[in-house]
């Protein structure tokens, strides 16, 4: 057959081999920022809607987001923690494209200028 499966840390990921006929086409991954990053507090990252609402609750008490989780460690991208097994992986699913996604309150904490130097 031509899929494959691979057990990813936090994901079932399941592929399907190119055709000979892709051979131009990039085969590649994304990341979301909030999935991926980690690290809220580092930096000078300020928050975002997604931090806001997964702090918070229903009216009736439950949390927004299943199980009162958040992103606060994520995958920990940022810190780079397992940046190298991650390109492994792609590389072993014939990958060879990668984009970053980096939260805008990284770059702009306030949701305002001025810049965040680091």
């Amino acid at each position: 057959s031509d899929l494959k499966l691979m057990m990813w840390p936090n994901a079932l990921v399941l592929w399907a081999a190119a055709p000979a006929s892709a051979a131009k086409f990039v085969f590649g991954t994304a990341s979301a920022s909030y999935q991926y990053e980690g690290a809220v507090t580092t930096d000078g990252r300020g928050a975002t809607i997604w931090d806001s609402f997964c702090a918070s609750r229903t009216p009736s008490g439950e949390p927004r987001c299943f199980q009162g989780e958040n992103a606060d460690v994520a995958t920990d991208q940022y810190n780079l923690t397992r940046l190298a097994e991650d390109i492994k992986r792609m590389a072993d699913m014939g990958m060879t494209a990668y984009r970053l996604s980096l939260a805008w309150s990284r770059i702009m904490p306030t949701g305002r200028f001025p810049l965040e130097s680091r």
